[in-house]
């Protein structure tokens, strides 16, 4: 018996995902999507981050 492939990661992370990820702070989230360092969708009055922005802000050690 295989046991099944994992899920695919989401393609779009919680603020608190986000968060964990990065180990900081909600305001610092707030602070780098405004910034535009982080992509942020808005799915009515809940805000996700693109995964995709968050490993590119990973791959340049966090800066611009």
């Amino acid at each position: 018996m295989t046991t099944p492939p994992p899920p695919p990661p989401p393609q779009l992370y919680t603020v608190a995902q986000t968060r964990a990820i990065l180990c900081c702070s909600r305001r610092t989230v707030d602070r780098l999507a405004a910034k535009g360092l982080l992509k942020v969708v808005r799915l009515g009055r809940a805000v996700r981050v693109s995964r995709e922005s968050v490993e590119q802000l990973i791959a340049r050690g966090g800066q611009p």
